[in-house]
């Protein structure tokens, strides 16, 4: 059994259910890595199933021969320009006050009717 370093306060980030949260914590780990220059590991993320602190490991793994890229990249993490400029954008947003913009789309959409796209496959 592996023993993980503590993790600093600001990555450790409950759940609803008093669980760290693993979504949060790969989101900041992603983050940092851009913040300490090496987004090059991110690619690792994807090379099975594992944690963040499997990456140390897994980059002198590669180093050596002994891991293989992964098989698949999800689109926004293929290009770092990309996913660079969504979390920057991610970060800005997530600092905005919701309730002045929901206030201006309410009075925006009041009276426009409801839009029903059609479903995957269903004639229109």
């Amino acid at each position: 059994m592996r023993a993980e370093p503590p993790l600093p306060c600001s990555l450790m980030t409950e759940s609803p259910f008093g669980q760290p949260d693993c979504r949060h914590r790969v989101n900041y780990f992603i983050r940092a890595s851009f913040a300490a220059g090496r987004a090059d590991c991110l690619s690792l993320l994807f090379c099975g199933k594992l944690d963040i602190f499997d990456i140390p490991a897994l980059c002198e793994l590669y180093e050596l021969g002994l891991c293989r890229p992964p098989c698949f990249l999800p689109p926004w993490v293929s290009d770092p320009h990309y996913l660079l400029a969504l979390l920057t954008f991610s970060h800005y947003t997530n600092r905005l006050s919701m309730e002045p913009i929901v206030e201006v789309a309410q009075r925006l959409l009041e009276s426009a009717p409801v839009v029903r796209m059609p479903e995957p496959g269903e004639v229109v």
